[in-house]
């Protein structure tokens, strides 16, 4: 071991290492920063004075106070302050250039300097968002008019006379606009320097909703009509009355705005007035008993009238009444004999008096409108099966399902399409709907909407049998009754997919271009629509072509596969009107093309020829013949009382088509529609099978085989749906029996018929009737065992919902209705309890019309009770006011800031265009010009620092110095002169021939110069 005074010294020699290296290390960073700040900051050229940091401090104020000057006075606004900050970086700036630049000249040090504290403060601007401030002392009026149903339309004429009177006489810069509104509110002129109205016959021109009053509606649209560079101001002309809108929220939005409303009030007030406030029925009945109805009428004033009441559209009371001041009631009898729907309207008739001239002198009822009133009881009875046919099918189609239901124990009552209801109310006494082989051209849109909410909100079964006019045959493609059914009629998910071809010719002769029957379009039009619904049925694999036809045939369409249908519509909606009439060319090219399509791919070939006239002659046994042999089948359309029906209808029989005589033009697209249906004929498999079970369904209770079937409909089914049966393809789902829940109720889609055509041995099959019963019982809707019961009417304006609970169960935890209605109306409502079981909700009235509700309970037990009704509202709230609403428009005037006018000619230049007017600014971004700016001043900046100007030969451009000489110096003598240095520079690197070199070079130079000069060349 070392000595301790040896270890001593080590430590030290150590620690004074160490100590030598941490100097070493602060020295370095002490150098590096030095640098650094020495790059940042380097030392000036000159010895620096407030002198030459005046450009500097003059920067920033003039530069701050130009800016303050702007905003403060409102001619450029700097949404952003921060920025403003960043003129801490003009010192260094400023000291950058002290330090540089000593090749420029004084004054352009001094200008090169400026720019760039220009550049910066630019740079500033721009990160402040500086906007453009205008001042404009014009007035932007809106003029709201209410032609809503409570006021009358003389007075609308008159607001309409005095806003033309006014408008007249505003000042130059200034704007007027014109705003029409009732329940929904439109534009009839925007503000404009000039408000164009015919004050001799004043009319409104937008569409709007009269049977409401939305105030707050009207004030929302003018205030976002009002430009926001103007001062703006709204007068109103109303009643006062509101019925619908949030008044109070339009309000308080304007006076954000600070938008003023002037309002001038529409007086009245009726002294006679009868209407009839409610009809109340029985809630709960039984057949054969009788029952009372009960009319409420009001009246401002003793009188008498006629009272009627309607049972589903026949009268069963009428008689005159006696009624006094205020509320009366009338009691009718009435007498419910069979289970069903039954929908009672009753209305009152008021006569006015008049003198001995038949003028009337007194109005007893100003608005008819209310003069009646609606209300409706369901008397439920055994349990009813509607069976829905074709008025023009074949009896046998239905005969024998009709026959099974009955020996069931059901009731069954057969319609055809065209008796079947409209209104979903009409079918809640069937517990189930069968739809045996109709298409679904012999319905209405209404009809069929009314299937799809009997089934989704009542709870209807529903059961389509199949047949060539069922399914995606019979045109159910796309329509509500697809929604309703388990299987879908696109099958174009198929492997196998047969597809058909569709010609569709069409007359576009001159007499095309007159009307068609009681409608004001020409023939030509109705027609092109037609063929426009026709084309929209068809698949994607389908093949169309459409042949418009004069003398000559064109192909508007040519034949190809629907793979853009809406190019083809549009095409088909441009057919004009030509001259004569030939269509035999067209049908032979009709013919071609369809012969022409892939064999084994195309299953039907159709043509459908539209015509209104004579044609010119032809071969009619030809044409017959070529669609025989090609396997073509040709329906003609006959249109207007001209057509040649003993040509045409031969022609399509011949050819195993149709043939339609047509004179209403309604019909037309449904012709086209049943004819292009034609193609689905490929849907339909005539194939003998016996079909297979899936899974087990309550309809196959105790049955274990099941007979052959030879044919069916082909469909797709869809993803939640059960297929109880299937048919004979093994690679492909084709249901056969196919059962789902859609909404509240059930249905099936039986793909074969239940008729002698396929299903010959399920008729003599001995469980048939078993089969039937168990398939209709199973999608039917039971009995909703409930102990809710409903009422509904209407008070202040809302729906009342009024629901007592008449069980054992307790109380309920939660209980909310379900309301659909007019315009749209879609909305939920809890329900609150307001007394022991009894519970009561209130809804918005969205206009008159049929409002369906639907309560759901869900009680302690989790068990959920169902109720339902309907609240129908004859006459929108409109027609109940009876005096105008002053308080409401004085309100207005008074939130708003406005005033109450007078409607006199004194308030032309007085009090609408006031002289007290102040300059309203509005501000854009001005940012863009911005940025050019500092664009341009950055090229200046770097002008003024790199590029050098020869102010001699700029002053020669304008010839004001001397002229430049050209130089006489030629290409050779520049080598020359090259290689001569060369040499030179090569001699100095060598030292023994340097003296000699340089001699040599002494003597050369001159000699070159001096060739040069004369122009001779100098040997070396």
């Amino acid at each position: 071991m070392p000595p301790p005074s040896s270890r001593t010294r080590t430590t030290d020699s150590r620690y004074g290492g160490s100590s030598s290296s941490a100097a070493a290390v602060v020295s370095s960073f002490a150098n590096v920063g030095g640098r650094f700040l020495g790059a940042l900051f380097p030392p000036p050229r000159q010895a620096i004075t407030w002198r030459r940091a005046a450009p500097l401090i003059l920067f920033i104020l003039i530069f701050l106070l130009i800016c303050w000057l702007l905003d403060h006075n409102e001619i450029i606004l700097f949404t952003q302050l921060w920025p403003f900050g960043l003129l801490v970086a003009a010192p260094w700036f400023w000291w950058q250039h002290e330090a540089g630049y000593a090749s420029l000249s004084p004054g352009r040090a001094q200008v090169a300097l400026i720019t760039r504290l220009i550049l910066l403060g630019l740079f500033i601007v721009a990160l402040a968002e500086p906007r453009a401030v205008r001042k404009d002392e014009g007035l932007s009026i809106v003029f709201v008019v209410d032609t809503s149903a409570s006021v009358r339309p003389e007075a609308r004429d008159e607001a309409l006379r005095y806003i033309a009177r006014i408008a007249k006489d505003k000042p130059e810069n200034d704007l007027a606009g014109l705003i029409f509104f009732g329940r929904s509110a439109a534009v009839e002129l925007p503000p404009g320097p000039a408000l164009a109205l015919d004050v001799a016959n004043p009319t409104v021109n937008v569409q709007i909703d009269y049977d409401g009053t939305d105030i707050a509606k009207a004030l929302s649209l003018a205030a976002a009509m009002l430009p926001k560079e103007k001062n703006g101001r709204v007068v109103l002309i109303s009643d006062g009355v509101q019925t619908e809108g949030q008044l109070s929220a339009a309000l308080d939005d304007l006076k954000v705005k600070g938008i003023a409303v002037d309002v001038m009030p529409v007086m009245y007030e009726y002294e006679d007035e009868v209407w009839l406030e409610h009809l109340e029925l029985p809630r709960s009945v039984k057949a054969g008993e009788s029952y009372n109805a009960t009319v409420i009428l009001s009246s401002l004033k003793k009188g008498s009238g006629k009272l009627r009441l309607m049972e589903n559209g026949q009268p069963v009371f009428e008689g005159d009444v006696n009624f006094e001041a205020g509320k009366n009631r009338f009691t009718v009898p009435i007498h419910l004999r069979t289970a069903g729907y039954y929908e009672y309207t009753a209305a009152i008739e008021v006569e006015d008096e008049k003198n001995a001239e038949g003028q009337v002198v007194i109005v007893r009822d100003n608005k008819r409108e209310n003069n009646k009133a609606v209300n409706h009881l369901y008397l439920r009875g055994k349990g009813r099966v509607l069976v829905v046919t074709d008025s023009t099918g074949d009896p046998r189609d239905f005969g024998r399902l009709v026959e099974s239901l009955q020996q069931a124990e059901r009731e069954v009552e057969v319609q055809s399409a065209l008796e079947f209801g409209r209104d979903a109310a009409q079918l809640q006494p069937y517990d189930c709907i069968i739809f045996a082989n109709v298409p679904a051209a012999m319905f209405d849109a209404q009809q069929l909407d009314a299937v799809h909410e009997a089934v989704y909100a009542q709870g209807t079964g529903f059961l389509m049998v199949g047949g060539n006019n069922s399914f995606g045959p019979g045109g159910y493609h796309k329509t509500p009754i697809e929604t309703v059914l388990p299987v879908l009629m696109d099958i174009t998910a198929r492997k196998f997919l047969p597809a058909g071809g569709l010609a569709i010719v069409i007359d576009r002769s001159g007499s095309m271009q007159s009307g068609f029957g009681n409608s004001p379009k020409s023939k030509q039009s109705i027609a092109n629509e037609a063929a426009v619904a026709a084309a929209k049925t068809l698949f994607p694999r389908d093949w169309l072509g459409v042949i418009a036809f004069d003398t000559e045939p064109q192909w508007v369409v040519p034949m190809a596969m629907v793979e853009n249908p809406d190019a083809a519509t549009s095409r088909i909606r441009r057919i004009g009107t030509g001259g004569g009439t030939h269509m035999y060319p067209a049908l032979n090219e009709a013919i071609d093309a369809l012969n022409r399509l892939p064999k084994g791919e195309v299953a039907v070939k159709h043509i459908i020829l539209l015509t209104d006239g004579e044609s010119m002659p032809g071969n009619d046994a030809h044409i017959v013949a070529r669609c025989l042999d090609g396997q073509i089948t040709l329906s003609t359309v006959g249109v207007g009382a001209d057509a040649n029906h003993a040509i045409l209808a031969p022609l399509a029989r011949a050819t195993g088509g149709n043939h339609y005589p047509v004179n209403d033009p309604a019909m037309l697209p449904r012709v086209f529609i049943k004819e292009a249906m034609t193609l689905r004929r490929s849907m339909i498999q005539n194939v003998t099978f016996t079909p297979s079970s899936s899974m087990y369904h309550a309809s196959l209770e105790g049955i274990d085989a099941l007979p052959e079937l030879d044919g069916y409909v082909l469909t797709t089914p869809k993803p939640k749906s059960q297929v109880i049966l299937r048919g004979p393809v093994e690679e492909e789902v084709d249901p056969v029996l196919s059962v789902w829940r859609h909404g509240l109720g059930a249905s099936a889609a039986w793909t074969s018929d239940l008729s002698p055509n396929w299903a010959a041995n399920w008729i003599q099959w001995p469980k048939y009737d078993a089969f039937v019963k168990q398939l209709v019982t199973s999608i039917s809707r039971t009995a909703d065992e409930t102990t809710l019961r409903m009422r509904t009417f209407v008070s202040g304006g809302q729906g009342v919902l009024i629901v007592e609970d008449y069980g054992d169960k307790g109380l309920f935890l939660a209980i909310e209705s379900s309301i659909q209605g007019p315009r749209g109306l879609d909305t939920t409502v809890p329900l609150k309890q307001v007394g022991p079981n009894r519970y009561e909700g209130r809804f918005p009235l969205s206009g008159e019309g049929t409002y369906k509700i639907l309560t759901a309970g869900a009680g302690s037990d989790g068990q959920i009770q169902r109720v339902r009704d309907r609240l129908v509202l004859p006459y929108s709230q409109e027609y109940m006011q009876f005096r105008s609403r002053p308080v409401v428009l004085h309100d207005i005037a008074a939130r708003s800031g406005g005033r109450v006018l007078t409607g006199s000619d004194a308030e032309t230049g007085t009090v609408i265009y006031t002289s007290d007017r102040q300059a309203k600014a509005s501000s854009a971004p001005i940012l863009d010009w911005v940025l050019i700016m500092l664009s341009c001043l950055v090229v200046v900046d770097v002008g003024l620092r790199r590029v050098q100007v020869d102010m001699e030969m700029v002053r020669s451009w304008f010839f004001l110095g001397r002229k430049e000489q050209p130089s006489e110096a030629t290409f050779s003598q520049l080598r020359a002169r090259k290689q001569t240095v060369t040499t030179a520079i090569a001699d100095r690197a060598n030292p023994k021939k340097a003296a000699p070199q340089e001699q040599a070079m002494v003597i050369e130079i001159p000699a070159a110069k001096s060739a040069a000069s004369s122009g001779a060349t100098a040997a070396v």
